[in-house]
Protein backbone atom coordinates (compact mmCIF):
# COMPACT_ATOMS: atom_id res chain seq x y z
CA UNK A 1 0.00 0.00 0.00
CA UNK A 2 1.32 3.78 -0.83
CA UNK A 3 -0.06 6.68 -0.59
CA UNK A 4 0.44 8.54 -3.91
CA UNK A 5 0.50 12.38 -4.38
CA UNK A 6 -1.06 13.88 -7.35
CA UNK A 7 -4.15 15.80 -9.07
CA UNK A 8 -6.38 13.46 -10.05
CA UNK A 9 -9.96 14.02 -10.87
CA UNK A 10 -10.84 10.80 -11.43
CA UNK A 11 -9.82 9.66 -8.30
CA UNK A 12 -11.35 13.49 -6.47
CA UNK A 13 -15.00 12.25 -8.33
CA UNK A 14 -14.71 8.75 -6.73
CA UNK A 15 -13.77 10.19 -2.97
CA UNK A 16 -16.90 12.47 -3.79
CA UNK A 17 -19.17 9.68 -4.36
CA UNK A 18 -17.62 7.56 -1.40
CA UNK A 19 -18.29 10.63 0.85
CA UNK A 20 -21.68 10.98 -0.33
CA UNK A 21 -22.58 7.48 -0.37
CA UNK A 22 -21.82 7.53 3.39
CA UNK A 23 -23.50 10.51 4.25
CA UNK A 24 -26.49 9.00 2.55
CA UNK A 25 -26.24 5.97 4.64
CA UNK A 26 -25.71 7.75 7.74
CA UNK A 27 -28.75 10.12 7.50
CA UNK A 28 -27.02 13.00 6.57
CA UNK A 29 -27.66 13.37 2.89
CA UNK A 30 -30.14 15.86 3.09
CA UNK A 31 -27.09 18.54 4.21
CA UNK A 32 -25.56 17.99 1.14
CA UNK A 33 -28.20 16.78 -1.67
CA UNK A 34 -31.62 17.71 -0.85
CA UNK A 35 -31.03 21.36 -0.17
CA UNK A 36 -28.21 22.26 -2.44
CA UNK A 37 -28.21 24.97 -4.18
CA UNK A 38 -28.76 24.44 -8.39
CA UNK A 39 -26.24 27.18 -8.79
CA UNK A 40 -24.25 25.64 -6.46
CA UNK A 41 -20.32 25.91 -7.41
CA UNK A 42 -21.39 29.01 -10.00
CA UNK A 43 -19.12 32.06 -9.86
CA UNK A 44 -20.39 35.47 -10.01
CA UNK A 45 -18.68 39.02 -10.06
CA UNK A 46 -19.29 42.22 -8.78
CA UNK A 47 -17.25 44.87 -10.77
CA UNK A 48 -17.12 48.71 -10.31
CA UNK A 49 -17.05 50.44 -13.45
CA UNK A 50 -15.95 54.27 -14.19
CA UNK A 51 -16.22 54.47 -17.75
CA UNK A 52 -14.68 51.07 -19.23
CA UNK A 53 -12.28 51.34 -16.55
CA UNK A 54 -12.47 48.72 -13.88
CA UNK A 55 -11.93 50.23 -10.45
CA UNK A 56 -12.52 47.55 -8.06
CA UNK A 57 -14.63 44.62 -7.37
CA UNK A 58 -15.74 41.46 -5.72
CA UNK A 59 -15.72 37.75 -6.98
CA UNK A 60 -17.84 35.42 -5.47
CA UNK A 61 -19.24 31.66 -5.91
CA UNK A 62 -22.12 29.95 -4.35
CA UNK A 63 -21.56 27.48 -1.64
CA UNK A 64 -24.02 25.54 0.26
CA UNK A 65 -26.82 28.40 0.42
CA UNK A 66 -23.79 30.72 0.98
CA UNK A 67 -22.20 33.12 -0.75
CA UNK A 68 -18.47 32.73 -0.34
CA UNK A 69 -16.79 36.35 -1.37
CA UNK A 70 -13.40 34.88 -2.72
CA UNK A 71 -11.62 38.36 -3.41
CA UNK A 72 -12.90 42.25 -3.12
CA UNK A 73 -10.46 44.95 -3.86
CA UNK A 74 -10.87 48.43 -4.81
CA UNK A 75 -7.94 50.68 -6.22
CA UNK A 76 -6.35 53.17 -3.82
CA UNK A 77 -6.41 55.95 -5.97
CA UNK A 78 -10.95 55.57 -5.14
CA UNK A 79 -10.38 54.51 -1.30
CA UNK A 80 -11.80 56.18 1.32
CA UNK A 81 -15.36 56.77 -0.60
CA UNK A 82 -17.19 53.95 0.63
CA UNK A 83 -17.10 51.95 -3.07
CA UNK A 84 -16.04 48.68 -1.12
CA UNK A 85 -18.77 48.89 1.09
CA UNK A 86 -21.05 49.40 -1.86
CA UNK A 87 -19.90 46.48 -3.96
CA UNK A 88 -20.55 44.36 -0.53
CA UNK A 89 -23.95 45.71 -0.81
CA UNK A 90 -24.78 45.20 -3.99
CA UNK A 91 -23.72 41.07 -3.10
CA UNK A 92 -25.70 41.25 -0.29
CA UNK A 93 -28.53 42.27 -1.83
CA UNK A 94 -27.35 40.11 -4.67
CA UNK A 95 -27.61 37.14 -2.29
CA UNK A 96 -30.85 38.10 -0.37
CA UNK A 97 -32.53 37.99 -4.15
CA UNK A 98 -31.15 34.37 -4.27
CA UNK A 99 -32.01 33.32 -0.83
CA UNK A 100 -28.82 32.80 0.13
CA UNK A 101 -28.10 32.28 4.36
CA UNK A 102 -25.67 34.65 3.73
CA UNK A 103 -21.68 35.61 2.69
CA UNK A 104 -18.19 34.32 4.23
CA UNK A 105 -15.34 35.00 3.46
CA UNK A 106 -11.30 35.07 4.77
CA UNK A 107 -9.19 37.76 5.11
CA UNK A 108 -5.86 37.97 6.66
CA UNK A 109 -4.64 40.75 9.22
CA UNK A 110 -2.77 42.93 6.87
CA UNK A 111 -5.87 43.20 4.92
CA UNK A 112 -9.37 44.81 6.06
CA UNK A 113 -10.68 42.27 9.15
CA UNK A 114 -12.09 46.39 10.23
CA UNK A 115 -13.18 46.99 7.13
CA UNK A 116 -15.37 44.11 7.20
CA UNK A 117 -16.28 44.65 10.58
CA UNK A 118 -17.57 47.74 9.95
CA UNK A 119 -20.17 46.08 7.39
CA UNK A 120 -21.83 44.14 9.86
CA UNK A 121 -19.16 40.83 9.55
CA UNK A 122 -18.38 38.95 12.35
CA UNK A 123 -14.73 37.13 12.79
CA UNK A 124 -16.02 33.37 13.57
CA UNK A 125 -12.50 31.73 13.95
CA UNK A 126 -8.96 32.47 13.23
CA UNK A 127 -5.77 30.10 11.64
CA UNK A 128 -2.30 31.64 13.05
CA UNK A 129 0.63 31.51 11.52
CA UNK A 130 -1.10 31.45 7.75
CA UNK A 131 1.57 32.49 6.33
CA UNK A 132 3.92 32.28 9.09
CA UNK A 133 3.86 35.48 11.07
CA UNK A 134 0.39 36.76 10.06
CA UNK A 135 -3.17 35.66 10.98
CA UNK A 136 -6.13 34.77 8.68
CA UNK A 137 -9.59 34.94 9.40
CA UNK A 138 -13.01 33.49 8.88
CA UNK A 139 -16.05 35.95 8.69
CA UNK A 140 -19.59 35.97 8.27
CA UNK A 141 -22.88 37.46 7.60
CA UNK A 142 -25.80 36.15 8.05
CA UNK A 143 -28.95 37.73 5.98
CA UNK A 144 -31.55 35.26 6.51
CA UNK A 145 -33.64 34.44 9.19
CA UNK A 146 -33.19 31.13 7.98
CA UNK A 147 -30.01 30.66 9.90
CA UNK A 148 -28.16 27.95 10.90
CA UNK A 149 -28.75 28.33 14.30
CA UNK A 150 -32.48 28.26 13.65
CA UNK A 151 -32.01 25.18 11.93
CA UNK A 152 -29.73 23.36 14.80
CA UNK A 153 -32.57 23.88 16.70
CA UNK A 154 -34.66 22.29 15.18
CA UNK A 155 -32.96 18.71 14.97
Amino acid sequence: MKIQIEKNDKWRDEIDQKLHDFNTKNGKSRYFTVRKNPDEGREIGFYLLQDSLLIGGATAIFRHDWLFVDELFVDESFRGQKLGSSILTVAEDFARQNHLVGLYLETHEFQARGFYEKNGFTCIGELPDFPRGDCLFFMRKILSQDSCQNQREML
